[in-house]
């Protein structure tokens, strides 16, 4: 899985248009905001961390082994007004990192298994 934080849901939404258009599924990629409601005004994706809560996806996110003060990070750039999306890419973890990094995503990582 590829994550990465926005700074704005605009540049969050570009990069999501741009997913979308290297055939990447709904159903691959999370997006979590302060709310839900952001975040389903943002993109309708149905990845496996879409629709938690900024606590939820930090503990998520700790149970996948990402450090503390990573998860910190995560979380306080969402309380901030960042967008954070997540993108399980299987075979296409590099073209997807590289799509977040392009889009101005900060944080790029690759955590779990590819």
């Amino acid at each position: 899985m590829v994550i990465g934080l926005f700074a704005t849901p605009d540049a969050a939404g570009q990069c999501l248009t741009n997913l979308e258009e290297a055939d990447f599924q709904p159903r691959d990629i999370s997006v979590v905001m302060k709310s839900a409601k952001e975040a389903a005004d943002l993109a309708i994706v149905s990845g496996s961390l879409s629709g938690l809560s900024i606590e939820g996806l930090a503990a998520q996110l700790t149970h996948l082994g990402l450090p503390a003060d990573a998860v910190n990070a995560y979380r306080d750039g969402i309380a901030r007004g960042g967008v954070f999306v997540a993108v399980a890419a299987g075979a296409a973890t590099t073209a997807a990192k590289e799509m977040l990094e392009d889009a101005g995503a900060r944080d790029v990582r690759v955590i779990g298994s590819a």
